[in-house]
């Protein structure tokens, strides 16, 4: 803990939580006047369904809020990594891309039940609900209604730049399949770019994979994971592969680990689940997993395609790699092709 007057520190780290993190010694404070404290850019919000996006000082839970996440985090540092709580409700009020761009950001939820973005009012404009360039977005316990009626549809998450990268924790993301088909992928990045941890995607039907990776991406030597991942009712029409369609390159392995797809179905195309081409000799595929802790299983159950694979379908396949009884299936009540 540091004391002196002379040291760049005051009182080290603040235990007020909610409102300042950190103390400088000699700054002033741009609304109060008083010394010590981060200036607006660098603090903490919060967003509520009745918040105000006039009110630039949007930094406590109780007193003033933010209503839009998009206008929280372009009130946010590049310096630091900032917090932004969304507080419990329906938040519809999204109408413009949520630019992540370079900066940290980490948005924390209530819960994927009770904190819950709506993507519904995005202009025609906005291609995507969440943007990140060269940035980091680290998002948890958030759901996303994902039930939008625009066309053409806006993906969900973007990251446009290889240096940028997405972790997400605790995240559902629903629509309702009475709904017209959306016409973009619910995310845009590289896997390698990309952690999961408990999410899970619902009840949507699409024309692209959930999972696209950017044309810009580039195949890399080593490991890209697609894990700790739920599909339920996801259908597909008019093209391969339902959840992902990815091309292996030179010297990487593609593992599907710890997932579970339940109920999902491939229109006129091949690969009800996933659809993989293996491009070199040195590509593989690993589906299942294990760890030297315990057998982690990959589950498919009642998956349907009109074309090949109906759960996996490999394509110009050299070797592929299955951990005995890591996969568990379930036929679906129509017949399917064999994967």
């Amino acid at each position: 803990m540091f004391t002196s007057s002379n040291n760049p520190f005051c009182e080290s780290f603040t235990t007020n939580t909610n409102d300042q993190r950190v103390c400088f010694y000699g700054n002033v404070h741009e609304h109060t006047g008083k010394k010590g404290w981060l200036n607006k850019g660098m603090k903490d919000r919060f967003v509520d369904v009745n918040g105000d996006d006039s009110n630039e000082w949007c930094i406590t839970s109780e007193t003033t809020t933010c209503k839009t996440v998009g206008f929280a985090i372009d009130m946010s540092s590049q310096q630091l990594t900032s917090i932004v709580t969304v507080l419990e409700g329906k938040h519809e009020s999204e109408v413009e891309i949520i630019n992540i761009g370079g900066k940290k950001i980490m948005i924390i939820g209530k819960g994927r039940e009770e904190s819950v973005i709506g993507t519904n009012l995005l202009s025609i404009d906005s291609t995507t609900l969440f943007s990140v360039t060269s940035g980091q977005l680290e998002v948890e316990h958030v759901g996303i209604d994902h039930n939008t009626e625009r066309s053409p549809s806006p993906n969900v998450f973007v990251v446009s730049d290889g240096s940028g990268s997405l972790s997400l924790a605790d995240i559902l993301i629903s629509g309702t399949r009475r709904r017209s088909v959306i016409s973009a992928s619910v995310f845009e990045v590289a896997l390698r770019q990309l952690k999961m941890i408990d999410v899970e995607v619902k009840n949507i039907k699409i024309s692209q994979p959930l999972f696209a990776e950017p044309s810009s991406a580039e195949s890399t030597a080593g490991e890209s994971f697609l894990r700790d991942l739920t599909i339920r009712n996801v259908n597909r029409t008019g093209g391969d592969g339902v959840v992902v369609l990815k091309s292996v390159g030179a010297g990487e392995t593609f593992v599907v680990w710890n997932m579970t797809m339940e109920e999902c179905e491939c229109v006129n195309g091949d690969g009800g689940g996933i659809k993989v081409e293996l491009a070199t000799s040195s590509s593989k595929v690993r589906v299942g997993g294990s760890t030297s802790q315990r057998r982690v299983s990959t589950k498919f159950f009642k998956m349907k395609c009109d074309g090949y694979g109906g759960e996996v379908m490999l394509w110009k396949c050299q070797t592929m790699e299955i951990p005995f009884g890591d996969i568990e299936t379930e036929p679906a009540e129509e017949k399917i092709k064999d994967r």
